[in-house]
């Protein structure tokens, strides 16, 4: 089982929605799925004033909470949903 501490989360009603993708790999909202996709514009137009003004807060738990294996692309974030991911692989971290 995946440890992650949904407490953590800065937006309410997020929790839920995130526990049900990692744990049951779960269709997540529009704005979810573009926070989960590393598509910025996407989560912008599609999440709530809340979840925008927590943006970088939101990417921050995924960067410290999420399993590498479920989000970071759109490619990532479509294995995830369909089952096929790949265990072993893992991002390379971006250059700064």
């Amino acid at each position: 089982m995946i440890a992650i501490d949904y407490s953590r989360i800065p937006v309410a009603g997020l929790a839920h929605d995130l526990r049900l993708y990692v744990e049951r790999h779960a269709q997540p909202n529009a704005f979810l799925r573009a926070l989960l996709s590393n598509d910025l514009r996407g989560a912008c137009t599609h999440g709530d004033d809340d979840c925008r003004n927590k943006l970088a807060e939101l990417l921050m738990f995924c960067e410290a909470e999420m399993p590498i294996r479920c989000w970071g692309t759109p490619a990532i974030v479509d294995r995830w949903l369909s089952g096929h991911f790949d265990e072993t692989a893992a991002r390379q971290p971006q250059a700064a």
